[in-house]
């Protein structure tokens, strides 16, 4: 992939992302450049691999997601790809947890939402859906 993809797709996300804010009123936490060019990587990566509209993160910030065979492929793939899970779909919760302020006790969150569903992709996709709908605050990706 060229550099010049890798900075337009970045962003067409960031004006996504920007796009839809106003759609979740909950504090927005912010992370270490180099954790957004990881997650970016492997959204990015992941659009690609699973097929997934690349709407699919302004979906998501806006509060809205399917479960869809195709959503829950692109979930497990960026999880695993940016090295918050394993292939197994066991979630890194201290890795994840590491990078939020510690005022949010977000652990707590993500201890609550781990799956304990046998099938990886089904256990992340129900992870991020739990975090999503209890969590205090969201991702600013």
């Amino acid at each position: 992939m060229s550099e010049n993809k890798t900075i337009l797709l970045l962003l067409c996300l960031f004006v996504l992302v920007n796009y839809v804010r106003a759609a979740d009123d909950r504090p927005e936490v912010t992370f270490k450049v180099d954790v957004y060019r990881n997650v970016y990587q492997a959204i990015y990566k992941c659009i690609s691999e699973t097929g997934v509209n690349p709407e699919v993160i302004q979906t998501v910030r806006a509060g809205n997601y399917e479960a869809d065979a195709a959503f829950k492929k692109f979930m497990y793939c960026a999880y695993v790809k940016s090295g918050y899970a394993t292939e197994d779909g066991d979630i890194k919760i201290d890795d994840i947890a590491k990078e939020f302020p510690p005022e949010y006790n977000i652990i707590t969150y993500l201890k609550k939402c781990v799956s304990s569903d046998s099938d990886p992709v089904d256990k992340i996709y129900n992870y991020f859906k739990c975090y999503q709908d209890t969590a205090p605050v969201r991702l600013g990706f």
